[in-house]
Order: structure tokens, then C-alpha cells, then sequence
């Protein structure tokens, strides 16, 4: 695996220094090609800040949001993305997961299903953009709590923006990257990914403190607003293809 990956991005790196411009997914993809001379651009996956705004129904327009003590994780369900620290911190966190997207396989299922902290859960199945939004309007948390692979620490993962542009408070992994974007907008916590107890002290500390909860709703939405939504990605884009030409 060493040896493929070393030939991988050697043939990348060859191929980036004669390219006119490359176009990279994350600022840590971008970094490494600007230190071999190439002209970078990163463009993140970020939403489109309007697509997952909870519709209110016309009775609803003068309710203020009631947060409850559910918590949603939407995606990919893995071993590596923490499902299984996440269901073990429930019960101490006193919490409901929202749980929706695929298995990683049956085996997975098997094990979480026995854990005590599956009566804390409730499983959505693989759901529509729809479904997400109705999800998100639901959860008061949403859950980004990845392990610690190489792949992850460097990753800007487009459910945490979503989460923010739904105007729910995140909780991320503690990784240097994610905490230094969830601290400086405000729209949430971060814990120890692989530490059931930490996840769950986290969680009842947020879920027991519903203004704070408010301040990192309203945090996290004006981010996707100001600086994390695809508008603004779009546009760099838009302005590196009209130099090129």
C-alpha cells in the first residue's frame, strides 16, 4: 500500500507541475501542491446555505424552535466515523440519535443493535435531501465525531456545514483543523471521538444548556452565510476559469 501511494503521488505531482491551474478539495490537498510550484485553488464542498432550512408549515410561522434531546448523525454509517462511541455515550448523555444512511455491513448492524445504547436509537433507513431536512429540523446536535485516520483529520466534511446551515449546533471531533472552525464561528463543541465518556459529557453539557445551544444555532448559520456556502466557492471557480481563458 506504501509503495502504490508513494507512485500515486509522485504521477500527481508530475502531472501538477505542468498543469495551468489545479483544483483541489481541501486547503491541506491545495497546500501540498503549491510546495511543488503549481497554481492551486481549493474549492470546498461546502452547501448551498438555503437547501436544508427547515419549511415552516403555515401554522408553525409564530413558533419559536423547541430543542429536545435528539442528536443526529447523517451519512456513511462506520466504525471509523464513531457510531460505536457515539451509541455507547447515549445513555449517560441521557440523548435520542437520529440515526439515517447505509451500513458499512451486516456484521456492523449485528453488533450496534446489541449495544445497550440502541434502545437510544432510532434508525431513519437511507433517506432523501428531504428526509435530511426534516431530520435536521428535528435533532437539537449534529454529530460529526470521525476517528482520527489521515484521511479525516484533514477533511472539511460537508455534514458539518450542513448541520451549520440547518442552524443546528455541532459537535465535532477535536481534531486541530475542526475545532479551530468550530471554535472560531462559534457553532459548537468538539470531544474526544474515540472516548464514549467524553462524547457523553459534551452531549449533556450542550443538550442541559439550551441557550448555549441558541448562541451556537445562530453562530453556526451566519458562518454558512458569511464564508461557508458553495456561493462563494462557486465564484472562485467561476473567476479562475475567466483567467484562464
Amino acid at each position: 500500500y506504501f509503495r502504490i501511494g508513494s507512485a500515486v503521488a509522485a504521477a500527481s505531482s508530475f502531472a501538477a507541475r505542468r498543469y495551468t491551474a489545479v483544483v483541489t478539495a481541501t486547503p491541506h490537498i491545495a497546500a501540498r501542491f503549491a510546495r511543488i510550484g503549481a497554481r492551486t485553488l481549493d474549492i470546498n464542498n461546502y452547501p448551498l446555505p438555503n437547501e436544508l432550512v427547515a419549511v415552516a408549515k403555515p401554522d408553525q410561522q409564530a413558533a419559536p424552535r423547541t430543542r429536545s434531546r435528539s442528536v443526529c448523525y447523517i451519512g456513511g454509517i462506520s466504525a471509523i466515523r464513531g457510531v460505536r462511541e457515539i451509541i455507547a455515550a447515549l445513555p449517560a448523555a441521557n440523548a435520542t440519535l437520529l440515526l439515517a444512511g447505509p451500513f458499512e455491513n451486516a456484521g456492523l448492524v449485528a453488533e450496534l443493535r446489541a449495544m445497550p445504547g440502541w434502545q437510544n436509537v432510532q434508525y431513519k433507513g437511507v433517506v432523501s435531501r428531504e428526509g435530511v431536512r426534516d431530520i435536521l429540523a428535528e435533532a437539537s446536535i449534529g454529530l460529526v465525531l470521525f476517528h482520527p485516520m489521515p484521511n479525516h483529520i484533514y477533511a472539511l466534511p460537508n455534514k458539518m456545514f450542513e448541520y451549520m446551515s440547518a442552524s443546528v449546533p455541532v459537535m465535532a471531533s477535536n481534531f486541530a483543523m475542526w475545532r479551530d472552525i468550530i471554535e472560531r464561528s462559534g457553532a459548537g463543541r468538539c470531544a474526544n471521538p474515540e472516548d464514549p465518556s467524553d462524547i457523553a459529557r459534551v452531549l449533556r453539557e450542550m443538550l442541559d444548556d439550551p441557550e448555549s445551544l441558541r448562541r451556537h444555532a445562530l453562530a453556526g448559520r451566519h458562518a454558512v452565510e458569511t464564508e461557508f456556502n458553495w456561493i462563494s466557492e462557486e465564484r472562485k471557480l467561476l473567476d479562475l476559469y475567466a483567467d484562464l481563458t
